[in-house]
């Protein structure tokens, strides 16, 4: 390998199905995916990349979205304390947290906006619709906070 060449490869499949890389990787991201997966398979998940797939200096590197529209549509979300103890469970420790927010208005959405949330969230295009209507009527509410949070070996 060469010093300073990243290589990366990208994994399109559930977590509950994933079967491993042919090699430990030094890092893993998890961006607006764990509220998709419960308690118990993201830590039989975070125990393979501890155990097996992580290398010594290996970092697993998440981001959770607090987003209110989710809520009006009852999807699950990552308890964000839950995580942390999951994650230390399994040995890993926090190495970084950044809050940040994210403006996003979708007061107006496309079709490909509408047709990706209902896929996310298994509704029909007039409950998406509704849900966005609802939301984005208050302000505030295009203003979505982000947590990231780097774990580490």
């Amino acid at each position: 390998m060469f010093p300073g060449v990243v290589q990366t490869s990208v994994v399109e499949c559930t977590i509950e199905s994933w079967n491993g890389v042919d090699h430990q990787v030094d890092a893993v991201l998890l961006f607006n995916v764990l509220d998709h997966v419960e308690s118990a398979q993201r830590r039989a998940f975070f125990h393979k990349l501890m155990t097996k797939y992580l290398s010594d200096k290996g970092v697993i590197v998440t981001c959770v979205q607090f987003h209110p529209m989710l809520k009006i549509l009852n999807v699950p979300a990552v308890d964000y304390d839950d995580l942390l103890k999951e994650m230390s469970t399994e040995g890993f420790r926090v190495a970084l947290v950044k809050d940040f927010e994210v403006y996003k208005d979708l007061s107006n959405p496309s079709e490909e906006i509408v047709r990706m949330f209902q896929k996310v969230t298994g509704r029909s295009a007039l409950e998406v619709r509704s849900a966005i209507d609802v939301t984005f009527a208050q302000p505030e509410a295009r203003v979505v906070r982000n947590k990231l949070t780097i774990f580490a070996k």
